[in-house]
């Protein structure tokens, strides 16, 4: 009996891995196609316009029965960037959300992502601050503090300044000044 569990399995692989989009004769991803899936619960994120100049703008997501476009969302089209998906309370309400990760920017080491978040089971799409400016609305940094709302943390001195002079000399000088 396990040969034809192991042969049903086997024979299943095939069928899932056909879900990834077949490039247009063009070489574009075409629309409809599904770029992001998510089991358990079943979540599906498919294209609403084949690939244009890098990018894939206008997204379809569903869940169970629900269908919603999102036609603003755009990701890079490439696959290894294609958008992410998770499902957890997210809100602290003991309910799941859906939270969707578009790759909107990439270079040398650097990725950037725009969250959106998306309620469960309507997927009507929740505000996300963005977080730089709410960094820089919460942060304030100081020649050698980082001061955070109700808390400020003294920072140590660069390598620079270490190197420079002794440590009794660090713990009274004033703003650290790097390499100066």
């Amino acid at each position: 009996m396990r040969p034809l569990c192991l042969l049903l399995a086997a024979s299943l692989l095939p069928a899932h891995a056909a879900q990834v989009p077949v490039p247009t004769p063009t070489g574009g991803i075409p629309a409809g196609a599904t770029v992001a899936r998510h089991e358990g619960p079943n979540l599906t994120v498919q294209t609403t316009a084949p690939a244009r100049e890098g990018w894939l703008t206008g997204l379809r997501v569903t869940a169970g029965g629900t269908t919603r476009t999102f036609p603003a969302w755009r990701t890079i089209s490439n696959p290894t960037f294609w958008p992410g998906l998770s499902v957890t309370d997210l809100g602290g309400d003991a309910r799941p959300e859906v939270l969707v990760t578009l790759m909107t920017d990439e270079g040398t080491g650097v990725a950037v992502y725009d969250a959106r978040v998306l309620s469960l089971p309507d997927l009507r799409e929740w505000p996300v601050t963005p977080p730089v400016p709410y960094l820089r609305q919460q942060v304030r940094f100081g020649s050698n503090t980082l001061t955070l709302p109700g808390r400020s943390v003294k920072l140590p001195h660069c390598r620079a300044c270490v190197a420079r002079r002794p440590a009794s000399a660090i713990r009274s000088a004033g703003p650290c000044r790097g390499a100066a």
